[in-house]
């Protein structure tokens, strides 16, 4: 009965917040230099729009869970999903070259080699596995049709229950016996020519080829399902997919791994990606900071810089960004009390849950995480539909102590995405929570008095020898590259932008998240380096991005450390972390 009454009220909530009062949604449009006119603005589904002036400047308004689109003619449209927070919207629109990209997609692909295909099976899903080798979907043009398997029916009874309804144009059929009788179901991508002369698809399962289909593939093994059409089919196959190919990739079977491990292969290995030393430290990105910050960390004594903040706080004492800067610094120089003094002064500045999340991410790099606990507590109240507000609270509890509290409060959380509040699949910030759920279990199981059984005899606690590496930013539209580079110089890229990733950004949107975790198989990466590139987050103010490295993750001798950067400089390469420099842990 409690665990109904709390699911009731957090509808109540969510229903309540979903019905907030409409934001007032400005900025401006530009193709990168020159102001756009003309652009329509537009709420999705809705006849509530506008168009952009001669400067480019717009202002609409639209609730939470709204989606904005941008159009005009030529350039791509560019769409957002609104939130609670969401006010300066300055949208960079692309010139539309389909064409152009579609060959250039050809001639990339081509080039590509068998050896580079399979290994990027597991990260790339336009990857298929077909008697003929691996190919990229792109190279088989706009009719070749994939399906996932988070789009299959994993209780169908067989494959081609399972496709029913997924592929254009499919039919299920019989294939004719003897007097008419049916013997075999079969799959039919095309109309029959005839009831006695029909055309079946063939199927290629993991590159072997079968005419009838494979009704004995149990659906939940399946991880991608390609559908090739007759025309391009019979022109590898043969006359035999005159009626098109199926082919299916199982999940495992085409993954290649590290050597003598089960861990997906480093393919930054694989590229021609080596990384040139260009990265700016933080010394050059000071440099092209505000006068406020060169000054303060330019200062020579702490009473020299007491006068830069007091000199500055005349124009900026209403910008809670600079008050948090300037909390940071003093923290950092060992003026501790001045620090909080300032911050106390100036706490009613922090008001949203965007400014609030940077506050909590400053407090607890700076040794106050008790302090951090109330403003994760207000940003859960003003985003109880976020995803991340259960993490983040729930984070907060674990390095305060308090493990009971967030062992109750992951399978709070765990029990809403059984009950459908929550998606319930394994991607994005459910991945990361049942993660650090099975790290609390691990580390810290005997001091959770209520030991919810069924929840820890389902986890998978394995205590392979690893680093966990996990980024957390304040604003959800930031935008963003991470480079990691490896001991050979060689660097892996991942890209947080609404243009190479637009899936992560509105799914990330549309379950409240902001936040990826990365895991370098070492206990310690001495000879690693993290880079970030800033994209900018369509406003003027900064984000703030937090680090937070654990060595030999999931062991007893587990520690972490927390690093919060300010970045703003936007389109220049800069170093986060070089782990060479970090000797010895806290």
């Amino acid at each position: 009965m409690k665990n109904n009454w709390i699911l009731i009220l957090f509808a109540f909530v969510q229903i309540s917040f979903a019905q907030d009062n409409e934001n007032l949604v400005f900025g401006r449009v530009t193709d990168g230099t020159s102001p756009i006119e003309n652009v329509t603005v537009k709420v999705s589904d809705t006849s509530n729009g506008t168009i952009t002036d001669e400067n480019g400047y717009y202002q609409i308004k639209a609730s939470p869970l709204d989606i904005l689109v941008f159009s005009y003619m030529g350039m791509k449209d560019e769409e957002i999903i609104v939130e609670d927070v969401t006010s300066r919207l300055n949208i960079v629109m692309e010139m539309k070259i389909e064409e152009l990209d579609e060959v250039k997609v050809v001639k990339r692909i081509n080039r590509r080699s068998q050896d580079y295909l399979r290994h990027q099976y597991a990260r790339d899903k336009g990857i298929i596995n077909t008697a003929f080798g691996y190919i990229h979907k792109n190279y088989l043009g706009t009719s070749a049709y994939i399906v996932g398997s988070e789009n299959l029916n994993p209780g169908a009874v067989d494959i081609l229950t399972a496709l029913r309804g997924k592929i254009p144009n499919l039919r299920i059929g019989n294939v004719g016996g003897i007097n008419g009788f049916s013997t075999e179901r079969a799959a039919f991508l095309r109309g029959r020519s005839s009831i006695n002369n029909p055309a079946p698809a063939i199927f290629d399962v993991d590159g072997i080829v079968m005419t009838q289909a494979p009704l004995y593939l149990n659906i939940q093994n399946i991880d991608r399902v390609t559908v090739i059409p007759s025309i391009l089919a019979v022109g590898r196959y043969g006359p035999i997919a005159g009626g098109g190919v199926i082919i299916i990739n199982t999940i495992g079977t085409n993954i290649v791994r590290e050597p003598g491990t089960n861990l997906l292969y480093d393919y930054a290995k694989l590229r021609d990606n080596i990384y040139q030393d260009d990265a700016l430290d933080q010394e050059g990105v000071l440099r092209n900071s505000p006068s406020y910050l060169k000054d303060l960390y330019g200062s020579t004594n702490l009473t020299e810089a007491k006068k830069h903040y007091e000199h500055y706080a005349i124009t900026l004492k209403t910008d809670p960004y600079f008050i948090l800067d300037s909390y940071l610094f003093f923290s950092a120089k060992e003026a501790r009390d001045y620090a909080m003094e300032l911050l106390q002064q100036n706490i009613g500045l922090f008001k949203n849950a965007v400014q609030c999340k940077a506050l909590a991410y400053a407090l607890e790099v700076s040794d106050k995480p008790e302090l951090a606990t109330e403003f994760y507590k207000k940003i859960f109240w003003l985003r109880p539909s976020y995803a991340q507000s259960y993490r983040d609270l729930t984070n907060n509890y674990v390095v305060t102590g308090n493990y009971k509290r967030a062992a109750n409060l992951h399978v709070r959380y765990l029990h809403l995405i059984n009950e459908g509040f929550f998606p319930g699949d394994n991607k994005g910030i459910n991945r990361i929570v049942k993660e650090e759920f099975k790290n609390l279990l691990l580390l810290h199981k005997k001091d959770i008095s209520e030991n919810p059984d069924l929840v820890f005899s389902n986890m998978n606690t394995s205590r392979q020898e690893r680093t966990r590496i996990l980024f957390e930013w304040n604003d959800s539209e930031a935008e963003f590259d991470l480079q990691f580079v490896n001991p050979d110089k060689q660097y892996f890229t991942w890209e947080h932008t609404n243009k190479s990733n637009p899936d992560r950004i509105r799914d990330e949107k549309i379950r409240g998240y902001s936040s990826e975790e990365f895991f370098i198989y070492e206990p310690f990466p001495r000879d690693w380096q993290i880079n970030v590139t800033y994209k900018g987050n369509k406003k003027l103010t900064s984000t703030y991005l937090k680090l937070t490295v654990y060595t030999n993750y999931n062991k007893r001798s587990q520690k972490s450390f927390s690093k919060l950067y300010r970045i703003q400089l936007k389109n220049v390469n800069q170093k986060l972390l070089d782990f060479s420099e970090v000797m010895t842990l806290p």
